[in-house]
């Protein structure tokens, strides 16, 4: 498997599928190992310094990375495949698979910004698991005390702030 981001990996490396599980428990029953090499480092790998494809698709996506410092990702990419095949580095691939190329390279996985919005949505799917919850109570004490929405807001304690929310709930 070759690597090409922005975290500092060795040049190469042997990855287990186990070493990423969350919870390490007991005896692993199946396991799988894939050898990586950092493309980045590829001044410490010779004998992939010996393949030309390799060595013109580390130049594009070095292209590709220095162009970002000035441009938009869109815009770096985009401009890393028209001087690639002008300059005749991946451009019989590159002349019939730019659009192919230009979609896969300009969509950038972001593990922090995937993260935080998982965080997000699991902080509004317990927010609305209270709601519900608290729906829930304010229901049983007005059937059983036979009291108002208000009342009922009132002995739980809800703030005069958020009963609005809730009455529009009931």
């Amino acid at each position: 498997m070759l690597y090409d981001g922005t975290r500092s990996q060795p040049a190469h490396q042997i990855v287990k599928l186990s070493d990423s599980y969350a919870v390490k428990s007991g005896r692993i029953k199946m396991d799988a190992e894939v050898e990586v090499f950092n493309i980045a480092r590829m001044d410490e790998l010779p004998d992939l310094q010996r393949c030309q494809y390799l060595c013109q698709y580390h130049t594009f996506m070095e292209r590709i990375d220095e162009n970002k410092k000035t441009m938009p990702p869109n815009a770096a990419v985009q401009k890393a495949i028209k001087d690639c095949i002008a300059d005749g580095i991946m451009a019989d691939y590159l002349s019939r698979k730019e659009r192919e190329v230009f979609d896969m390279l300009s969509y950038e996985w972001n593990e922090d910004e995937e993260r935080a919005a998982w965080e997000k949505k699991c902080a509004m799917e317990r927010e609305i698991e209270r709601n519900n919850a608290r729906l829930d109570a304010i229901r049983n004490l007005m059937a059983n005390l036979h009291i108002t929405a208000e009342k009922a807001m009132e002995a739980m304690g809800i703030p005069a702030t958020e009963q609005h929310t809730y009455l529009a709930l009931l």
